[in-house]
C-alpha cells in the first residue's frame, strides 16, 4: 500500500543498536520494510549502530533531517524498489569504521525487477572516514537502481565519492548525450580522494556522466556556503 500509515518516529535517537545474528549478518539500526508514505519520519538520529543506519526495503516512506553518524557498514542503504523521497541527511563516518555513505540497489536477484527503485534525495552532506584505506564510496549506485539526487555533497571517501556499477544501473541511465531521467546527481559537489569510479570497460565514465548532468563540480566546496 504505496500510502500505507505505519505511524509516528519523531524526535528520536536510536544509539549503539544492532548485533552480529550469525556471521556477516547484522542488524541495522532502523530498518523499514514496505513501509508507505503515510508515515512520518522526521528528525532521527542513527547513532554508532552495528550494520546500516537506515535501510529500505522496498515501500515508499518518505524521511527528513536524519543523522546517521558513525554506523559500521553503510550509513543509508535501500533495495527492492524503494520509491520515497529523502531530505536534510547529514552522514558522518568515524575515522576507523564504516562503509559506504549510500548504498543503493533495485533488486539484486533480478536488477530489472519492477518497481524500480527510484527515490529523490536532496541536500545530502555525506562525509567519510577522511581515511585513505578505511571506508568504501561516498554513493555506490548499484544493481539496477534508479534515483535523483539533488543539492548534495560528498566528500572524505577512501574508496571514490561516486560509483556506478552492474550493467543494468548503467543502462537505466541511458548514456552520456542520452540520460534518461531515471539516474540523476545534479548540483552537487565531490570532494574525495578519488573522486570517481572510471572503468574504461564500462559503459561510460562515472565522471563524463557526473560531468554532463547541471550545476554539478568536483572540487573543494567552500564549506561557508553551505552554513
Amino acid at each position: 500500500d504505496a500510502k500505507d500509515n505505519s505511524g509516528i518516529l519523531k524526535y528520536v535517537q536510536i544509539r549503539y543498536a544492532g548485533i552480529e545474528v550469525r556471521p556477516d549478518n547484522e542488524l541495522n539500526a532502523l530498518t523499514l520494510l514496505g513501509v508507505g508514505a503515510g508515515t512520518n519520519l522526521d528528525f532521527i538520529e542513527l547513532y554508532r549502530g552495528k550494520d546500516d543506519g537506515i535501510e529500505m526495503f522496498g515501500g515508499t516512506v518518505n524521511f527528513k533531517h536524519i543523522a546517521s553518524i558513525g554506523n559500521s557498514d553503510d550509513s543509508v542503504d535501500w533495495g527492492s524498489g524503494w520509491n520515497g523521497k529523502a531530505q536534510f541527511v547529514l552522514i558522518k563516518q568515524l575515522s576507523d569504521d564504516g562503509d559506504n555513505g549510500i548504498e543503493a540497489d533495485n533488486n539484486e536477484v533480478d536488477n530489472n525487477s519492477l518497481p524500480r527503485a527510484k527515490p529523490v534525495l536532496a541536500n545530502f552532506t555525506a562525509i567519510g572516514t577522511g581515511s585513505a584505506t578505511i571506508g568504501g564510496n561516498g554513493a555506490l549506485l548499484r544493481r539496477g537502481t534508479g534515483a535523483n539526487i539533488h543539492n548534495s555533497i560528498f566528500t572524505g571517501f577512501a574508496k571514490s565519492c561516486l560509483n556506478i556499477d552492474s550493467n543494468a544501473t548503467f543502462a537505466n541511465a541511458g548514456s552520456i548525450n542520452g540520460l534518461t531521467g531515471q539516474l540523476t546527481v545534479n548540483n552537487s559537489i565531490v570532494d574525495c580522494p578519488k573522486n570517481f569510479d572510471d572503468q574504461t570497460s564500462e559503459p561510460f565514465l562515472v565522471s563524463a556522466w557526473f560531468n554532463a548532468q547541471e550545476g554539478n563540480k568536483a572540487e573543494k566546496p567552500a564549506l561557508t556556503n553551505f552554513l
